[in-house]
């Protein structure tokens, strides 16, 4: 897969504008937590912090699959790095991951309550308790259920990400004219790198991988290819016995493809991988704005 992060589930707050206050010259948006909503995530870091006492607290980082854009409407997105620090950009952090859904929809629940408990404890104990607390309950139920919406929908649209998922070896053989090398680097970066050139890559087993890790190249004519990249075009052809074949486009998955497509040069360089014709299908449907694109109803 091109990101090979664990996989966690974790509690994740909703945070939208609660009231307006004074700030130095008018009047400003003030934002809060409105409930929280459980989701699985990429863990990008984690840091534990230790106290004179001896006791000792772990952060994790993590990055959900869908961010909040405009309109009621959330993106699919993936780890964001600064390019001079290193930082990841639109991480969030909590100090509790989960394994199962039932588990961290318990923590869920119980995080709900509390936060609902503490927009009506204090309100003053009179005739209109009940009415007004009664209103509260309401307006925070159909806030729930309106995130409850993006809460099942982006279960449902991440099946690929597997909990605690295996990591697959990611460095990859080259093979031209003859020549062998290892590359230490994902097919997926180097695919960027060679979009000037035509290539070829091919999916092999874990013995065959092992074979090349030996120098053995006598099966390699016999290898089915998954993809075929046309320079000129700037389209992969995305191939899989038995299967209609895709086209990678602008980084989009595309069912068809109109124009013509070259055949690349026998002599072009050949890229030998693990990854498999739905690792490359997960990879790119991140970039499918249709797909990946999540549009809540706000009921009034």
């Amino acid at each position: 897969m091109k990101n090979n992060y664990p996989i966690k589930y974790a509690v994740i707050p909703m945070v939208e504008q609660v009231e307006w206050y004074h700030g130095m010259r008018d009047l400003e948006r003030e934002f809060g937590i409105v409930c929280y909503i459980v989701t699985k995530c990429y863990v990008t870091s984690e840091t534990k912090k230790y106290y004179q006492d001896g006791t000792s607290e772990i952060k994790y980082y993590v990055v959900c699959p869908f961010e909040y854009k405009e309109f009621d409407s959330w993106k699919r997105c993936e780890p964001s790095y600064n390019l001079i620090d290193g930082y990841c950009t639109n991480s969030t952090v909590t100090r509790l991951l989960f394994d199962s859904y039932d588990e961290a929809i318990k923590c869920k629940n119980e995080k709900n309550k509390i936060l609902l408990e503490k927009k009506w404890v204090y309100l003053p104990y009179n005739e209109e308790f009940e009415q007004k607390r009664n209103k509260i309950i309401e307006e925070f139920n159909k806030t729930l259920d309106y995130y409850n919406q993006l809460e099942k929908t982006i279960e449902k649209k991440t099946p690929e990400l597997k909990i605690d998922n295996i990591i697959k070896e990611q460095s990859v053989f080259a093979y031209q004219n003859g020549s062998l090398n290892h590359l230490y680097d994902s097919i997926y970066y180097l695919m960027k790198l060679y979009n000037n050139d035509d290539f070829k890559v091919f999916s092999v087993t874990d013995s065959q991988f092992e074979e090349l890790k030996n120098g053995n190249t006598s099966f390699i004519k016999e290898c089915f290819p998954l993809i075929i990249y046309d320079s000129k075009a700037k389209v992969m052809r995305l191939m899989n016995p038995g299967t209609p074949d895709k086209f990678i486009n602008e980084g989009v998955i595309r069912d068809n493809y109109h124009g013509t497509l070259r055949r690349p040069d026998s002599n072009c360089i050949s890229f030998y991988t693990l990854e498999t014709y739905q690792d490359i299908i997960d990879s790119y449907q991140i970039s499918n704005f249709e797909v990946n694109t999540i549009k809540l109803i706000r009921k009034k």
